[in-house]
C-alpha cells in the first residue's frame, strides 16, 4: 500500500509541477529567456520535481510509518517492560533529532554552493553551445576548458565536504545509540536480577 501510494502521488506531483511549469515558461518574458539558456532551465525543472519526489518518499515511505511505530514501542516499553527504557528511547530521539537538524543546518551550506556551482557550469555549457564556432575562431578552447574544469571541481569539493559533514553526524549518532543500548541493557540485567532474587526468596 505504502509502496503504491509513493509511486502515484509521485507521479501526480511530477505531473502537475511539469505542466505548471511548462505553462509558467510559455508566459515567460524574453528578457527572461535571453538572461537564463534552456540547459538551465530544464535543470531547474527536473531539480523541482526530484525535490518533490524526495518530499513525498519522505512523508509517505519515512515520516507516516516512523511515528506510527515509534508511538507504537514507546507504549509498548513503557507498559510491559520499563517506563524508565521509554524514556530512554525519547532521550535518543530527542538527540538524534537535534543532531539532524544541526548537521543539516551546517552542511546545507556546502550543498547550497555545489548546486549553484553545477547551475552556473549549465549555463556556461549552454553558452559555449550556442557561441561554438566564435570560441573556435578565437582559440579559446583552453580557456573554456579551464573555466569549465574550475567549476566542476568546486562542485565536486563541496559535494565531498557536504558527505564528509554527513559522516560526521553518523558517526555521533552511532556513539549514541551505543551508549543507549548500553544503558538499556544495563537497566533491563538490573531488573532481571532483582526479578531473580524476589523469585528465589
Amino acid at each position: 500500500m505504502l509502496q503504491y501510494l509513493f509511486f502515484m502521488t509521485a507521479e501526480n506531483l511530477g505531473f502537475i509541477a511539469a505542466t505548471r511549469f511548462f505553462d509558467r515558461i510559455l508566459r515567460t518574458t524574453s528578457a527572461f529567456l535571453l538572461e537564463h539558456n534552456p540547459v538551465e532551465i530544464q535543470s531547474a525543472a527536473a531539480r523541482g520535481c526530484s525535490a518533490l519526489t524526495t518530499l513525498v518518499q519522505l512523508g509517505i515511505m519515512i515520516f507516516i510509518p516512523a511515528a506510527a511505530q515509534l508511538l507504537l514501542t514507546l507504549a509498548i516499553l513503557g507498559v510491559l517492560v520499563n517506563i524508565q527504557i521509554a524514556a530512554i528511547v525519547v532521550a535518543y530521539g530527542a538527540v538524534a533529532i537535534t543532531l539532524g537538524w544541526s548537521s543539516t543546518r551546517r552542511a546545507r551550506v556546502f550543498l547550497d554552493r555545489a548546486i549553484e556551482a553545477g547551475q552556473a557550469n549549465a549555463r556556461f555549457v549552454g553558452n559555449v553551445m550556442n557561441s561554438m564556432d566564435t570560441l573556435r575562431h578565437f582559440g579559446s578552447h583552453s580557456w573554456t576548458s579551464q573555466r569549465f574544469t574550475m567549476k566542476a571541481r568546486e562542485v565536486r569539493d563541496n559535494w565531498r565536504t557536504y558527505v564528509f559533514q554527513r559522516l560526521a553526524y553518523i558517526a555521533v549518532l552511532g556513539l549514541a545509540i551505543a551508549l543507549q543500548f548500553a544503558v538499556t541493557l544495563l537497566l533491563l540485567t538490573r531488573s532481571i536480577h532483582e526479578s531473580t532474587v524476589v523469585l528465589d526468596v
